[in-house]
This record gives structure tokens, C-alpha cells and sequence, in this order.
């Protein structure tokens, strides 16, 4: 700042933005600095911009993007499917999902918030516009919280659809005015190991999802009462947790409270196989909750034999192959035929005859093969799932 006595002072500098809202799967992190000048005295400002990492090639001047705007308060946020756990925790995979749901199946999205010009004001997040047999919980985040879940759900019998979704930010209290749309973010493609490999992402105007009209969740779960619980700090909460499973899924299942940084103490409870009941019990002790109310759900993971086809694909399938394996039969016979043909045929009538029996090898190797492919289409494999209980909510009293 140079003021009207000539005198030079230097207000700020700006480095990279290192806030990370994403963690290793969605970065936003970058090396573009933005900040905020409060110059105290009338005057000129000298604004000096450096590439510091050098990355303008030789003999050529870098080209720098410049905004000086007054402060107002804003917000920015997208929306990021949430991609299966990996069965070892220590690996950093990143993965490219989407929002896919099946009947009676929940599914988060995460919501990535950024602030600007001071806004503190809670945001409120809803889905707008749902199609049929599709609800979603909303999502309040606090002036002190950057992201949070919001739940889609598809009911029991919700048909079939794919579209867009269309999800609203809007702050509460006295910016109650100021909305903003959520955009959505993706992986570009998988990444073994984001230790050794960068994550490709993007930003998308619009958030694609689907609902699958024949397919059932393998595994749902429900926290039997809707209530608001309360308790006093310190105090051991019990929740009675109820599992509807389909039938290749009967193992034993894990239980956990999440959806807080706090519930990461929490313990894990295993459920015992074949079992569809279970009482969480939550220890206040040592999950150290602030007084007041608070939001959270019950996440399960369980196993089992999942075959991607439904139970009438899967008969018409079997269907398939045993149709074929009765015309290799068929043709095994006819093979046997035109062996012996051969075997008493002339010199002059062999090679028509040698040629009959090529042509019957041939169509039964290829209905092995189609046999075999069609039975490895259907063979179960086994897949881990996860599930998700709604909203529950306890007030810890002081």
C-alpha cells in the first residue's frame, strides 16, 4: 500500500489454498490464493503476482486470471457419490461410482461446502423435484461444519428411472435469501493407490442418477423408533436396530454408528449370522458429544453370493443352457453317424464325408462354449455391501 505521504507498506500476501474438503479422493486443494484486504487509509495498491512453481515455459510470460470484488457473503458446494469402503482401510483407492439405487436401498451423497465473505450462517441442502418412489433426507450444516451426507432413498416398489437430480443449497437466518445449486464432482477413473497416483476429477453442472425397477437392496436396515432420544452425557444409549435381507445375504453383519467425526471412537458390533434384530448400545463415556442435539445413522456391512441377474433372467438363462446341452446330445449322435460314414466310405466320397464331421465338432465346441458362458453369467459371486439406517436423533443433556 503506498499512501498519500509516499510511504510503502505491505498489507498481505497469498499463498496456494491448501484446504482440502475432499480428502485423497476429491481434492480441492490449489495452488490459486484468494484472500481478503482491509486497507485501513485512502491510497494506491500494488498488486504483485508470482508463479512460484516456475510452470510457464522458457521465454514465455505467464498469464495470471485477476478479481478484486467487494466482500459479500456466498457459498459454493457439489455433491460427490460415495464409493464402497475397500476391505483394507490402509489402502488410499479412489473410485469412480455413481448414484445407483435399488428398491429399499439408501444411498449417500457427500456434500463438499466452501464459504465465502464471511458467511457463517447454516446451509440447508434438499433434493428438488424427486421422481417416483425416491425421497431424500435433508442436510443442515452448521457454520462450523464444510460437508455432511445427504440420503437418497428408493421405496419398496419404486419403478424404474434414470435422469438428473437437482439438489439446492440455501443459507438459514438472516441470508435466508441467498441459494445456491450444488453441482456434483466425479473420479475420472479408478486409482489403485493415490499415494503413487494423482486422482483425476471433474465438475459437473448436473448430478446423474438411477433407480433400478426389478432389484431389491441385499441388505437394509432400520432403527425401530423415529423418536428423538435423549440422554445425559457420559450415559449409555441403547437402539434397537431391525435388518430386512434377501435370502443369499443371512451372514454375520458389522454395526456401527457414523455419520460425525465424534462416532469414529464408537465401538463396532457384530451381528451373528441369520440374526435380524440387535441392540446397539452407544457409550456417551467414549463418545464425547457436545450438549445438544445431533444427527446420525447406523451404517452395516455385511457379505454374500450376489448374482447380477433377476431370478427370472437367471431361470431363463438355465433354461438356455439345458436347451443346448439336449441339442449336444443331438449332434453328438449325428457326430458318431458321420464318423462311421467316413470310416466306410470310398477314397472319393472321404473327404466330403471328413468334412461333415468337422463341421458337427465344430457346433458342439461352441455350444460347450456358450454353455459354459451362459452358467458363469449366473454363477453368485461373492460382494461385500454396505447399508444405512435414516436420520436418527439424540439431545445429550448436560
Amino acid at each position: 500500500h503506498l499512501s498519500g505521504e509516499g510511504k510503502v507498506t505491505e498489507e498481505r500476501e497469498f499463498a496456494d489454498q491448501e484446504q482440502n474438503l475432499g480428502g485423497h479422493e476429491f481434492n480441492t486443494a490449489t495452488r490459486d490464493p484468494h484472500g481478503k484486504v482491509e486497507v485501513k487509509a485512502d491510497g494506491r495498491l500494488r498488486v504483485t503476482l508470482s508463479d512460484l512453481a516456475r510452470t510457464a515455459s522458457s521465454g514465455e510470460d505467464p498469464l495470471f486470471w485477476f478479481r478484486v470484488e467487494q466482500e459479500k457473503p456466498d457459498f459454493g458446494a457439489f455433491a460427490v457419490p460415495v464409493a464402497p469402503a475397500p476391505p483394507n482401510r490402509d489402502v488410499r483407492l479412489a473410485t469412480v461410482w455413481s448414484t445407483h439405487l435399488r428398491r429399499g436401498e439408501r444411498v449417500p451423497l457427500q456434500i463438499f461446502l466452501r464459504r465465502r465473505g464471511g458467511l457463517t450462517n447454516a446451509i440447508r441442502f434438499e433434493a428438488e423435484g424427486l421422481p417416483e418412489g425416491m425421497k431424500c433426507e435433508a442436510l443442515e450444516l452448521a457454520g462450523d461444519r464444510a460437508s455432511g451426507w445427504l440420503m437418497l432413498e428408493a421405496a419398496e416398489g419404486a419403478p424404474a428411472w434414470a435422469g438428473e437430480l437437482r439438489i439446492a443449497g440455501r443459507a438459514l437466518g438472516a441470508a435466508s435469501n441467498l441459494e445456491r445449486r450444488v453441482s456434483s464432482g466425479m473420479v475420472v477413473w479408478n486409482v489403485g493407490d493415490a499415494n503413487n497416483e494423482r486422482v483425476w476429477t471433474r465438475l459437473n453442472t448436473g448430478l446423474s442418477a438411477s433407480i433400478s425397477g426389478q432389484e431389491r437392496a441385499a441388505l437394509r436396515l432400520n432403527v425401530e423408533s423415529n423418536a428423538v432420544v435423549e440422554a445425559k452425557a457420559g450415559a449409555k444409549v441403547s437402539f434397537p436396530i431391525r435388518f430386512d435381507r434377501e435370502e443369499a445375504f443371512d451372514r454375520a453383519v458389522k454395526l456401527k454408528p457414523s455419520g460425525m467425526a465424534a462416532l469414529d471412537a464408537a465401538k463396532e458390533m457384530e451381528v451373528a449370522a441369520k440374526t435380524n434384530s440387535a441392540l446397539y448400545e452407544l457409550d456417551l463415556g467414549q463418545v464425547k458429544l457436545a450438549t445438544g442435539e445431533h444427527v446420525f445413522r447406523f451404517e452395516a456391512t455385511s457379505t454374500g453370493a450376489y448374482r447380477r441377474q433377476t431370478k427370472a433372467e437367471t431361470e431363463a438363462i438355465e433354461a438356455k443352457a439345458k436347451e443346448a446341452e439336449a441339442s449336444t446330445k443331438q449332434i453328438e449322435e449325428e457326430l458318431k453317424l458321420a464318423k462311421d460314414a467316413v470310416a466306410k466310405a470310398e477314397a472319393k466320397e472321404a473327404d466330403a464325408k471328413k468334412a461333415k464331421v468337422k463341421e458337427f465338432e465344430g457346433r458342439k465346441e461352441k455350444l460347450a462354449a456358450d454353455i459354459k458362458r451362459w452358467r458363469e453369467s449366473i454363477k453368485p459371486q461373492d460382494q461385500t455391501v454396505r447399508a444405512w439406517s435414516g436420520g436418527v436423533r439424540l439431545k445429550v443433556l448436560p
